[in-house]
């Protein structure tokens, strides 16, 4: 307001003064609108609330309240009007008549929301929410949980969710069902934030893990310790029913069986390290032991270790561990959890300088890109992931080989490509790989794995991630049940903790562009959720091994191969980030960096694509470089052109309305066929019937003799592109497809250099 005593009406396209609206005796402390727009309202620190038309700016009409007007609402019905500060009224906006007066409650209400299906009011009035029934007055309930004055209110439009904001900094989802609290959100920082709900499950950023604590009794409990029971990726959408997968079984967390307190010595010359551990009443779990960041040790307690011990003293021998890097100093840290295993200590740590055993190397980079296109039998084969592997594989070669050297790079490539049978990517094969590695690699050098093709999610709620290698024949997740089935055809995320603990390098990075087990897909614009299982499992891998890993999340194969470019979006935006567009100082490949950048890229690239979400990333603090890119070497790096992409197609007799000659399918063979010649693939194929961008083929057509008519027209979404017309013989309709598509690509390309 001008002088806090107006209401300035401004036009929104030319920024001008439009008017004023004047006539209280003090500040204007809010306006609304009514529904039809025709009319404003105003309300003052005078005690009034004010009626102005819109059209020839005079005042309709000035009513007393009795108190200052902090809040004003237009309901729904065009003439029932809201006001309410510290205490609230019903008017009629067209007499001025006192309608009603609500319970009373105690706070100010700053502000307020109309639920016109139930004939509902919530109001916040100091750090509570109120709901008032508007035809009586009465008060129906109060929801509590702010700490300070709720500032905002909003009903979600697609179910009975009412969201409150308050000063305190917290976000709470209230359901309307039952006015339970469903969940609270807390936005810490840029990076930070976590979401809880009343049972103590909760989903956090990196960041946030380390900040936030639960305070049991005297103890500070940050949320990372409560990983294994609480940590529930997704957890809003679940809660909001946005995400149809069910929220883990937990019990409350009230009552915290305490994890135990560790004293340690300092490693003595022998290297051997003790760990004094006293029972705070939880018992005495699993004891973890790691060096560099990386677990040696899953359980140092030994058999017939008895976990209700008063105290215990552990011995741990760490003289000769690989993990060790002479002449420094090591860190080594140890960790317990309580006896049920949910709660794991604070980590102690003593550090240790390993005595000089060999002389310096230098790093050596080895890689590990394993790419499954051609499973056993041709019901899950995928289009992208064989060549996705050998790409990466030569972009992490190129850019080791300028950083470390030829001589320190290693690179093992297995794809369904190979001829020879010792690089396809069986589970044999990657076993032998890791094994090979461990027996060269040193603690100072660097592993990074990449893993492209299938994976599911097996074992329920707290089950393991599981790779398909190309001796799976089903991405069914059912098919697993049968363990030999498991054990020789998928490498699951706890096995790959042991591959990766079996080799020495401490710095080590994870790629992993897969896709999950998702049922059929009709239209792609439809959001999929991924198993968030899954997530925990990858989590789990990052805690016990030390590794970078980066996750690529798509629901099913249909949008895993929905990409423009011929590749899976995770490895596009990989490899365009190494090739320049996500390099540190314009030239060093930082593993931080540039899993931030296909994190935020993978999303831009996915559009409309349902089944496509955010990449997962599960980091360590400390990053480093995988390898150095100079001018000359951007070339050499794979990175796939945009392509046209098509959709099944439609053809119909335009006498039976049937495809009685089975066109459809020979023309989306002849495209399919087409978008599986790699790099020169001149368009991707999805077998799905429905995407807003991109171009479908339907038509009808003719039959006379031998002779087949078409009349046939390009569609990019609901948008009709150009007509298409062919002729052809019905014994050999063959040649009839291929002149379609031939006319359909000429037509999608003019189109396309049009939109440019």
């Amino acid at each position: 307001s001008l002088n806090d005593q107006v209401v300035p009406l401004y036009d929104l396209e030319t920024s001008q003064l439009h008017g004023v609206f004047s006539g209280h005796a003090d500040t204007v402390t809010t306006v609304a609108f009514t529904p039809d727009s025709r009319l404003l309202v105003s309300g003052g620190e005078d005690e009034t609330w004010r009626l102005w038309d819109m059209d020839s700016q005079k005042m309709l009409r000035a009513i007393n309240v009795g108190y200052e007007v902090r809040t004003l609402m237009a309901l729904p019905d065009g003439d029932s009007l809201l006001t309410a500060g510290s205490d609230a009224d019903l008017w009629s906006l067209e007499t001025g008549e006192h309608l009603l007066r609500f319970e009373r409650y105690a706070g100010l209400i700053r502000e307020a929301v109309y639920d016109a299906s139930t004939r509902i009011l919530y109001c916040g009035a100091g750090d509570d929410i109120i709901a008032f029934n508007v035809e009586t007055g009465e008060k129906l309930v109060t929801l509590s949980g702010h700490t300070d004055d709720v500032a905002e209110l909003s009903l979600l439009p697609d179910r009975p969710v009412l969201v409150s904001s308050g000063e305190d900094g917290a976000t709470r989802f209230w359901s309307l069902d039952d006015y339970s609290l469903l969940a609270t959100y807390y936005l810490l920082d840029d990076d930070a934030w976590v979401v809880l709900d009343e049972k103590g499950r909760f989903d956090a950023s990196e960041a946030a893990q380390s900040g936030m604590y639960y305070v049991v009794g005297r103890e500070l409990i940050d949320l990372g310790q409560l990983k294994e029971r609480f940590y529930e990726p997704g957890l809003l959408p679940k809660v909001l029913g946005a995400n149809e997968e069910p929220l883990r079984n937990v019990d409350a967390l009230q009552e915290v069986a305490l994890c135990p307190e560790i004293e340690l010595s300092a490693v003595d010359e022998a290297g051997r390290l003790v760990a004094q551990l006293k029972n705070r009443g939880g018992g005495i779990g699993r004891v973890v032991v790691a060096i560099n960041g990386k677990e040696i040790m899953a359980d140092a307690r030994g058999e017939g270790f008895n976990t209700d011990a008063p105290s215990a003293e552990i011995t741990v021998d760490i003289s000769d561990h690989p993990y060790l890097v002479s002449g420094v100093e090591n860190q080594v840290e140890v960790k317990a959890y309580n006896q049920e295993g949910y709660l794991i200590s604070r980590g102690k740590m003593v550090s240790w300088k390993a005595p000089e055993t060999t002389a310096a190397v230098p790093p050596r980079l080895f890689v590990i890109a394993a790419g499954v296109s051609d499973y056993q039998g041709d019901a899950i084969d995928l289009k992208f992931s064989a060549k996705d592997a050998e790409d990466i594989g030569l972009a992490l070669q190129i850019g080791s080989e300028r950083l470390f050297g030829v001589e320190q790079t290693k690179a093992y490539l297995y794809t369904s490509q190979a001829e020879e049978a010792s690089l396809r990517p069986t589970k044999k094969n990657l076993v032998a790989a890791f094994k090979s590695i461990s027996e060269q690699a040193l603690s100072s050098d660097i592993l990074v794995v990449y893993l492209s093709g299938h994976g599911i999610n097996w074992g329920g709620q707290d089950g393991d991630f599981y790779y398909l290698t190309e001796d799976a024949y089903t991405a069914n997740p059912a098919a697993y049940n049968d363990s030999a089935i498991r054990q020789s055809t998928t490498i699951s995320s706890a096995e790959l903790v042991d591959l990766v603990k079996s080799v020495p390098a401490l710095k080590q990075v994870l790629i992993i562009d897969a896709c999950a087990s998702g049922g059929l897909v009709d239209d792609l614009n439809n959001r999929k959720d991924i198993a968030t299982s899954s997530f925990r499992a990858l989590d789990r891998l990052r805690d016990r091994t030390g590794m970078h890993v980066i996750t690529g999340c798509a629901a099913n194969a249909v949008s895993y191969e929905a990409s423009r470019f011929g590749q899976g979006l995770l490895t596009y935006s990989i490899l365009e980030g190494i090739k320049g567009a996500a390099l540190r100082e314009g030239r060093y490949v930082d593993v931080s960096q540039l899993f931030r950048a296909a994190r935020d890229r993978v999303p831009q690239l996915a559009g409309d694509i349902g089944g496509i979400q955010e990449p997962a990333v599960f980091s360590q603090a400390d990053t480093f470089d995988i390898g150095l890119i100079e001018q000359e070497d951007q070339d050499k790096i794979p990175l796939a052109q945009p392509k046209p992409m098509f959709l099944q197609t439609t053809f119909l007799d335009e006498e039976t309305f049937d495809d009685g000659i089975g066109l459809e399918l020979v023309v989306d063979d002849f495209l399919r066929d087409l978008s599986t010649r790699g790099y020169e693939a001149p368009l991707v194929f999805v077998d799905v019937r429905s995407f807003t961008s991109a171009y479908r083929i339907r038509g009808v057509y003719s039959l006379s003799g031998n002779a087949i008519e078409v009349n046939a027209a390009l569609f990019l979404g609901a948008e009709k592109v150009a007509s298409l017309s062919s002729a052809g013989a019905l014994d050999n309709i063959a040649a009839l497809a291929e002149s379609i598509v031939t006319l359909a690509r000429q037509a999608a390309q003019a189109h396309g250099e049009t939109l440019h």
